[in-house]
């Protein structure tokens, strides 16, 4: 299939414009992701709360549950769907700890 006839009859005004709404979509796309992406600190720890989200517990049975805690690094955020919120971390604090505290400030009415 030769493209060059069909593309010869689109002014080229038209083929600039398009990609130039192409990149400014591209541009708004990566602005999003990068105002939703949410890193810890070294001494916090993210508790990103909405969505459903598999964890196994340490003797290997998988429960669903409505957080998930981030250790260090960062993720993205769904925007409308999840809340994020930082807790400071003591010197020994666990994966365990965390998810209790999760849990508890989960399961409180508001």
């Amino acid at each position: 299939m030769n493209l060059t006839p069909m593309l010869a009859d689109v002014p080229f005004v038209t083929v600039i414009v398009a990609l130039a709404g192409l990149i400014f979509f591209f541009f708004i796309i990566v602005a999003v992701w990068a105002s939703r992406y949410t890193k810890s600190g070294p001494n916090q720890v993210l508790i990103i709360s909405g969505r459903k989200h598999k964890i196994v517990d340490p003797d290997g049975n998988t429960r669903e549950v409505g957080f998930r805690v981030v250790k260090g690094g960062g993720r993205f955020v769904w925007p409308v769907i999840e809340k994020v919120d930082t807790l400071s971390k003591p010197r020994k604090f666990t994966r365990a700890k965390a998810c209790r505290c999760a849990w508890t400030a989960w399961r409180k009415p508001r």
